[in-house]
């Protein structure tokens, strides 16, 4: 365990070639592999499943392995996370109960937020994350955060798999309230073709969020003329006042 903590791949492979036992565990129910996970070392991470490693074993805080890996898991960057999930799932790992860090983000929020289209269809293929509707603490879930990525593909997939396209984050904004504050990052024609796909199929364009600003108002703030008037054909409500912005109108 210390060669685990210390990630010394030498030491680890050379102990368990002489005999050590991969699967034995210390007070805390902590293994080897733990602690390879806790200190993100994919390379002992790996060598320790190829021999013998169990990884559905838990702690006494009855955390497994990959619950600790990803708890301790950094910005994607590489695509590592996704490559582990696959290597953790051909090799056994129990995926009969949704599986999230300790912000409460699952797996699907973070191949959402990360935009990682194939590890979001892994996840889905093979039914982990079945809680698609899920919310971590700050009241994101996957959809909302593919949302913010502008992800059309993320979207669209999501959407067929009957995500809930009206659920709300912490300040009530729904996906047209997210999309629609990107304009400064994002052409209009690509806002409008993710909000006109999501409100064919149920968007609700009259939501209020926490400071009762409509979709149509927001709209409206970012000039946004041919949303404006689709809005409008869809049935926006222009008559709603707000405190602080007024009407669309004013």
């Amino acid at each position: 365990m210390y060669a685990c903590k210390n990630g010394n791949y030498d030491i680890v492979s050379y102990l368990i070639d002489n005999g050590a036992n991969v699967n034995l565990y210390n007070i805390d129910q902590q293994t080897a592999l733990m602690y390879a996970c806790k200190e993100r070392n994919l390379e002992i991470v790996k060598y320790l499943i190829d021999h013998g490693a169990d990884i559905n074993i838990r702690n006494r805080y009855q955390n497994t392995a990959f619950d600790i890996l990803i708890d301790n898991y950094d910005k994607d960057i590489h695509g590592d996370l996704y490559k582990l999930v696959i290597y953790f799932v051909e090799h056994g790992m129990s995926i009969d109960q949704d599986i999230s860090n300790h912000s409460k983000q699952s797996l699907l929020m973070y191949a959402c937020e990360n935009d990682n289209v194939n590890m979001m269809k892994f996840l889905l293929s093979h039914n982990i994350d079945t809680d698609m509707n899920s919310k971590q603490w700050i009241e994101k879930s996957a959809f909302l955060y593919s949302c913010n990525k502008i992800s059309f593909n993320m979207i669209k997939y999501l959407t067929t798999f009957g995500i809930d396209i009206n659920i709300v984050d912490e300040n009530k904004n729904n996906a047209i309230h997210i999309l629609i504050n990107h304009h400064d990052v994002c052409k209009e024609q690509d806002i409008f073709a993710i909000v006109q796909y999501l409100v064919e199929n149920g968007l609700d364009i009259n939501a209020i969020n926490n400071i009762e600003i409509l979709s149509l108002i927001e709209a409206c703030i970012f000039n946004d003329t041919h949303l404006v008037k689709y809005l409008i054909y869809k049935g926006a409500q222009t008559h709603i006042v707000n405190n602080k912005y007024g009407t669309p109108l004013i």
